[in-house]
């Protein structure tokens, strides 16, 4: 692999830049990293090749948190483990969604059947 290409990720406390990084070469790399106990956030991406890239956490107890680039993650640690959070406000999707449907006419069922009822049943067989 290419590595990331020059993106990078940034994770940041409170606003705060604590830790940064990219994958320079290839398809995979460790970075140690040691964080105190709270809320944090990483931001990877801005790039073209954003859709190539995700990336995973793995805890001192074997549990991982993984993302993607393209948007923002909020993550907590806490006494050495690590779990992925809600975000403070909703990311827009890069992937497209269906159109929605438009609204219904009638407010509920209607007051009368809309065909006789039959005592044989309709249709050829």
């Amino acid at each position: 692999g290419d590595g990331w290409g020059g993106v990078g990720y940034n994770i940041t406390t409170g606003g705060a830049l604590r830790l940064s990084g990219t994958l320079n070469g290839g398809s995979r790399a460790v970075d140690q990293l040691c964080l105190e106990d709270g809320q944090h956030e990483i931001q990877v991406g801005g790039s073209a090749s954003d859709g190539e890239i995700s990336w995973t956490f793995l805890d001192t107890h074997g549990d991982s948190f993984s993302g993607a680039a393209g948007v923002t993650d909020v993550f907590h640690t806490a006494q050495g483990e690590v779990y992925g959070a809600p975000s403070a406000a909703p990311t827009v999707s890069a992937y497209p969604t269906s159109t929605p449907t438009g609204v219904p006419t009638t407010s509920g069922p209607t007051e009368a059947p809309t065909k006789a009822a039959t005592s044989a049943p309709t249709g050829t067989f």
